[in-house]
Parts: structure tokens; C-alpha cells; sequence
């Protein structure tokens, strides 16, 4: 016994296939794409050692959960091109120094900066400096104003966090390309079922038969 699909469950079943290995594999590709970026530490003047750490732990923490990040943490950064070359950059800030930087570490964008605290009570820290992204292939600086209490710090690390990481995150392609792919699937599991539509009709009269004489 033959069993023959209609052409519409034909067109049906092709256009599901197609739409799901085509959004698969660029699922994937994103997945693949990774942003390089380095954060070469924050120099600090006026701020107790475990207020430094802390800063320190939460911009890495914020960073480090994006899994489109490569991260190169202070200390890997130190490791690959040298304590001198880092403070340069955190006292210099001259584009080409920073820039000769990025290319030694093969990153797409260096972050640092400078945090000092300005109060005058020694009871409070009151946080004032600028937090930098260069960007290794424009050759261009962004720079965060900080002026923040160190117990609000959290709201200078959500505003790092929109303005430096997510705005250089590859955009996800798979659901803007995903209208083109249905389209496409649909057209062509159309063409598919007319195929074996008309390769299926035959003489209604059947095979053999001849008007009597």
C-alpha cells in the first residue's frame, strides 16, 4: 500500500523543517560571537581598601555575567602586558597609549578609570571620578561622570552596566531574520509540493483502454 501526503501537509511539514535547522544555526552563531573586553582596574585616592575591593568585585561581577563577554579581569590584564604598561594607562590616558594596549591584549575594548573620595567627613565616603571605555576599533573614548555615596555605588555599576557592556553586546539576528526564513521555507515547500503534486496525475480513463469500434 502507497501512502501518499497531501500537498498542504507536504508545504506543512518542509516549511517547519526548514524554519527550525535554519533558526537553529543562527542560534548558534550568535552563541559563537563573543565581545573581547578588558578592565584594567580603577585607581583609586581616598578610599579604604575593602571599599576598594568591593567596587572592583561588582563591575567584574556585572561584566563577567554577560556570556557574549570574554573577559580579561585587572589582574590577567597585569599578568599579560605588565604593571608599568597598566599604570600608564590609568594615569596617562593618552588614546594612543591605551589603543597600543588593546592590540597587546587583542580585546575589542579597554575600561578603567578613577574613583577618589571627596568627602570631608570621615564618617561617609562620597565617591566623585569617571569610569572610561575605549574602543580599540574606532579609536574613540566614552567616558561615565562618578559622583555617588559609596552605599549607593550599586546605581554607578547599573549605569555601567546599560551604557558600556550591553551597548557593545551582539544583537540577537535569529528572530529579525526569522519572517525572511518562513517566507522563504513556505515558497519553497510550495514548489516542492507542486513537484509531487503533478507527478502523481495520470489518464482518468486508466492504462490500455481504446474507444470500441
Amino acid at each position: 500500500m502507497r501512502l501518499f501526503l497531501k500537498p498542504p501537509l507536504i508545504l506543512f511539514f518542509t516549511a517547519i523543517f526548514t524554519i527550525f535547522i535554519v533558526s537553529k544555526d543562527f542560534a548558534l552563531a550568535n552563541q559563537g560571537r563573543r565581545i573581547k573586553f578588558a578592565f584594567a582596574g580603577i585607581k583609586f585616592e581616598n578610599i579604604p581598601p575593602e571599599s576598594r575591593e568591593r567596587i572592583i568585585g561588582d563591575i567584574i561581577s556585572v561584566i563577567s555575567s554577560k556570556p557574549q563577554i570574554e573577559l580579561l579581569r585587572p589582574d590577567d590584564v597585569k599578568n599579560l602586558i605588565g604593571e608599568g604598561r597598566v599604570n600608564l594607562i590609568l594615569t596617562d590616558f593618552k588614546p594612543d597609549s591605551v589603543f597600543a594596549a588593546g592590540r597587546s591584549l587583542n580585546v575589542d575594548y579597554i575600561m578603567f578609570g578613577y574613583l577618589s573620595n571627596v568627602s570631608k567627613d570621615t564618617r561617609h565616603i562620597f565617591i566623585a571620578g569617571k569610569i572610561y571605555r575605549f574602543d580599540i576599533g574606532s579609536h574613540r573614548y566614552y567616558t561615565i561622570d562618578v559622583e555617588q555615596v559609596y552605599s549607593r555605588f550599586y546605581e554607578v555599576v547599573n549605569v555601567i552596566e546599560k551604557e558600556f557592556i550591553n551597548s557593545v553586546l551582539p544583537e540577537k539576528t535569529t528572530l529579525k531574520i526569522l519572517p525572511v526564513v518562513i517566507v522563504f521555507s513556505l515558497l519553497l515547500a510550495g514548489v516542492f509540493a507542486l513537484i509531487l503534486s503533478s507527478g502523481k496525475t495520470s489518464n482518468p480513463e486508466g492504462p490500455g483502454t481504446s474507444e470500441p469500434l
